[in-house]
């Protein structure tokens, strides 16, 4: 999984979440980076804030779905930018959505349990 959000506290907390041998978790603080480490480890799921510095997760999103390879991986994006109903996160395309002031744990949990489930099952397939 790969994890690109810039707030050092809630990269703490997402590193208490996703702790392995559940999880394998790479953790950047950018978009740049994250696009990078996309190509380098072909994660199966990424949870995306969408206010980064440099570059916003919009980047990253278009990014994904601009190539063959990495269209599939499921994103769940995770910020305090934008409420769930504005026309931005409306059109996100195969994205799920959750707000920062809020956020119930246990529903992010459970959407990448069963994101990354359906990733591997995709993956044993091919």
């Amino acid at each position: 999984m790969l994890i690109v959000e810039d707030d050092y506290l809630l990269l703490r907390l997402y590193e208490d979440l996703y702790q392995p041998p559940d999880w394998h978790t790479v953790m950047v603080d950018n978009a740049m980076e994250g696009i990078l480490e996309v190509g380098l480890h072909s994660p199966e799921l990424i949870i995306l804030d969408l206010h980064l510095p440099f570059y916003d997760g919009t980047h990253v999103l278009k990014a994904l779905r601009a190539n063959a390879k990495t269209y599939e991986i499921p994103v769940i994006v995770v910020s305090g930018a934008y409420r769930r109903d504005h026309p931005l996160v409306v059109n996100l395309h195969k994205v799920d959505y959750f707000e920062k002031v809020g956020l119930d744990w246990d529903a992010l949990l459970n959407a990448s349990m069963l994101y990354a489930h359906v990733c591997r099952l995709r993956q044993e397939k091919t």
